[in-house]
């Protein structure tokens, strides 16, 4: 009976230690460039909205890295302009977002 409670013991030290290393690696990674974004991409048919103008206006909302960046934040920026119609984000590991645009559709 005393083995299975030491066997239990030593898993439970096991575990928190697990724990402490997981959780400092995951602090590490956050706060390192590893996974800093380094690039963004555009992608969709473009006629109305320039490349340019959609960049700097997004550009303050495309900070930190990829594990922490607000992709609704990106989105809402996005939709301000008139003629987007969707935008989806995707994160392209390790260091890359890609943007893909829809324009809204002229109705004549």
């Amino acid at each position: 009976m005393a083995t299975t409670s030491k066997n239990y013991s030593i898993f439970y030290v096991f575990l928190v230690i697990f724990a402490i290393v997981m959780t400092c690696v995951i602090f590490l990674i956050q706060q390192s460039s590893f996974l800093a974004i380094k690039e963004v991409g555009i992608k969709g048919n473009l006629h109305y909205i320039d490349k340019t103008a959609l960049t700097r206006l997004l550009k303050p909302s495309v900070t930190g890295s990829l594990l922490n960046i607000d992709t609704k934040a990106i989105q809402a920026a996005a939709k301000s302009l008139p003629w987007v119609e969707h935008i989806k984000v995707e994160r392209v590991w390790p260091d890359r977002l890609e943007l893909t645009v829809t324009e809204a559709t002229v109705l004549a």
